[in-house]
């Protein structure tokens, strides 16, 4: 997935790996690493695709509020 449109600082906050997921790559089999980045990648990204649909939803209801408060 890319993001062009989205702000640097809130795809870093999204892309930054906890102290726990560092630890458990480096324990985990050199087999394994692979697959475990590519699903930590994933969730990271669930989570942007998350975070973006319920602030495009704050915004359609706020809009929506405007309107019926103007008689729209």
């Amino acid at each position: 997935m890319s993001m062009p449109g989205i702000p640097v600082e809130v795809q870093t906050g999204f892309r930054l790996e906890s102290r726990a997921e560092r630890d458990m790559l480096a324990q985990a089999p050199a087999e394994m690493r692979p697959f475990l980045e590519a699903q930590m990648k994933m969730a990271m990204e669930m989570e942007m695709c998350e975070f973006l649909t319920r602030m495009f939803k704050s915004d359609h209801e706020q809009a929506t509020t405007v309107m019926k408060n103007i008689g729209g």
